[in-house]
């Protein structure tokens, strides 16, 4: 495309995201910093970062699909919104093993991680270096 190779069209891609990624990631978290978050904080921002990376990744998947963006567009919009729910039958009463599988999509992996955040926030610990694999 315009004469370029396909590594400079993918990492220009790639840079642009991940600007986009950190910009958003940084806006969010200084609002849970002032907000919410009782301590922990810089793993929050790595886990806000990596999901927004993953994003990445799977749209790149999704257009693969497709030969037209319209389509690539409407269908990765459709699968990306139902794969939220993917967490719900497997949140009470999923096993690990099951849970380990399916955190493969970076929608689940998300909502797994939130309930972790959630309790420890709650319980005024945030997420520390002495709890992080817990």
């Amino acid at each position: 495309m315009m004469g370029m190779t396909d590594v400079s069209y993918w990492l220009s891609w790639w840079s642009f995201y991940s600007l986009q990624a950190t910009v958003v990631t940084f806006i969010g978290w200084i609002c849970l910093c002032i907000n919410v978050m009782s301590g922990g904080s810089g793993y929050i921002l790595l886990y806000m970062w990596l999901f927004g990376m993953s994003i990445f990744g799977q749209i790149v998947f999704y257009q693969a699909l497709f030969s037209r963006a319209k389509y690539s567009g409407l269908v990765s919009c459709i699968i990306f919104f139902m794969l939220e729910f993917v967490n719900t039958p497997i949140a009470t009463s999923g096993s690990v093993g099951l849970k380990a599988f399916l955190s493969l999509i970076p929608q689940v992996t998300a909502q797994q991680m939130a309930v972790i955040w959630s309790d420890f926030e709650t319980q005024q610990v945030g997420i520390t270096s002495d709890n992080c694999y817990t």
